[in-house]
C-alpha cells in the first residue's frame, strides 16, 4: 500500500492506465490528462506481481502477450490522442 502512488503514476506513465475526463457539457468533452506512454510498459508490468507470475508459471506465454498488450495499449491511447486531437503514438 506504501507505494500505490508510484504503482499508478508508472501505470499512467507507461500507458497502462491513460487519465481522461469526460464533461457532455464542455466544448470539447473528452479530455486526455496524460502523455504518450513512454515506452516502459514491459517494465511496468515485470514490476507487477500479477504479471511477475504468469511469467514464472508459463515465460512463453508470457513472451507471446507482452508485446500483444503493448500494441493494444498503444492502440487505445492513439484512438484517445485522435479523439482530442492529440499527437499519435508511434508503433
Amino acid at each position: 500500500m506504501s507505494h500505490s502512488i508510484v504503482g499508478e503514476r508508472d501505470a499512467v506513465r507507461a500507458g497502462y492506465w491513460p487519465l481522461v475526463r469526460y464533461n457532455p457539457a464542455a466544448a470539447e468533452p473528452l479530455t486526455v490528462d496524460c502523455a504518450a506512454p513512454d515506452g516502459k510498459l514491459i517494465d511496468y508490468i515485470n514490476n507487477e506481481n500479477r504479471y511477475a507470475d504468469v511469467r514464472m508459471i508459463s515465460p512463453n506465454d508470457a513472451d507471446r502477450l507482452q508485446p500483444l498488450l503493448q500494441k493494444r495499449l498503444y492502440s487505445v491511447f492513439s484512438n484517445l490522442a485522435a479523439s482530442v486531437k492529440l499527437p499519435r503514438v508511434p508503433g
